[in-house]
């Protein structure tokens, strides 16, 4: 994506984002921004320039209540993408896309789903106080999140040429076990795995995103209290303690990459406006 594009494709985000604060803000809904869109806040007060997505957070208590919320309060020109609201999604967390736009990625152009611009929304859940029964999550979360990826015709993402046969040679077994599944007992099953420490009090969070299962885990004590801060024109909500989240998260999250590190995370394909 050219630099032009890219910024095109950031300003629908944060109209996308605007209109998430402005439900959340009218309805109680605590929220907070994450990942690269909290880093990009701290240290440049907007987007990281070469970042080409945006995305918010919620625990689940609150995630689920914007999940219920959303389809009456959002505008029309917008669309909550959940697996429950759209049949070829297979992601555990949510998305708002602006309709009449694309931004079709390499891992999921195959995909039969709404594939506009989008700004990602994460649930947060306790984490399990014993490790083996971590452990155990950890790899029964990860089975069921490829099998789904699979059965929506999602790729993994290969990150480099050199290893895509053989990511896609492991992946094959997948989509062969995934034709005789129904994608929703693979859901069901998915969130009751997922959710099953939301009843106890184990003091930390895990983000059900894309990536590996609780890489981060978060005391829950910091998503406790928020504060705004300023991004592009506009003020979004952050963990008040974001210091103490992002260097756990990212270690010396002030200082940029490498400029060789900057690149397509998303490996997008096509984008329309």
């Amino acid at each position: 994506m050219d630099r032009d594009t890219l910024r095109r494709v950031q300003l629908v985000q944060l109209e996308i984002a605007k209109e998430i604060k402005r439900i959340c803000d009218k309805n109680g809904i605590d929220y907070f921004m994450d990942g690269g869109t909290l880093i990009g806040a701290v240290r440049h007060k907007g987007f990281i320039p070469w970042d080409d997505d945006l995305d918010f957070s919620m625990v689940r208590d609150q995630y689920e209540r914007f999940l219920e919320i959303a389809p009456y309060e959002l505008g029309e020109q917008f669309f909550l993408q959940t697996w429950y609201s759209d049949k070829g999604y297979g992601l555990p967390f949510a998305k708002i896309r602006k309709n009449g736009t694309l931004y079709i990625e390499e891992i999921t152009e195959k995909c039969n789903c709404h594939q506009g611009i989008f700004v990602d929304i994460f649930p947060y859940d306790n984490l399990p106080k014993d490790d083996d029964e971590r452990k155990k999550q950890g790899k029964i979360l990860t089975f069921l999140k490829v099998l789904l990826k699979a059965k929506c015709r999602a790729r993994p993402a290969y990150g480099s040429k050199r290893f895509e046969m053989n990511k896609f040679i492991k992946f094959v077994p997948f989509i062969m076990i995934s034709k005789f599944l129904k994608k929703d007992y693979l859901i069901r099953t998915y969130d009751s795995i997922a959710q099953r420490s939301n009843t106890q009090n184990t003091g930390r969070l895990y983000c059900q995103c894309g990536s590996k299962y609780a890489k981060v885990t978060i005391p829950e004590i910091i998503f406790r209290k928020t504060i705004e801060l300023p991004f592009e024109d506009t003020f979004f909500r952050a963990p008040e303690e974001y210091d103490r989240y992002l260097s756990s998260a990212y270690g010396d999250y002030m200082t940029p990459p490498p400029v060789e590190e900057r690149d397509d995370r998303h490996q997008v394909k096509q984008v329309q406006f």
